[in-house]
């Protein structure tokens, strides 16, 4: 199509837009099931640590700490896990 034709077609609203359109595709919506894995707590940033303490055994962390203490911390939950 010239530009005349795409520029009519936009203000319309019809033809070229319409043309364009991709078909869709359908989704899966089944949940995937995880296994889950050995967790690196010494790769972790502090938030990060602060999020794992808070969903795994619902303990907040404090981040004003340094990770040095928020790693040990998280080592003696696991370990009375």
């Amino acid at each position: 199509m010239n530009i005349l034709n795409k520029m009519k077609a936009w203000f319309i609203g019809s033809g070229y837009a319409e043309s364009t359109k991709k078909p869709k595709i359908p989704i899966n919506h089944e949940p995937i099931e995880i296994e889950p894995a050995e967790v690196d707590i010494e790769s972790m940033t502090k938030k990060q640590l602060e999020a794992f303490a808070r969903d795994e055994f619902n303990v907040e962390l404090d981040r004003r700490h340094n990770k040095k203490r928020l790693l040990n911390q998280v080592r003696k939950l696991i370990k009375e896990k």
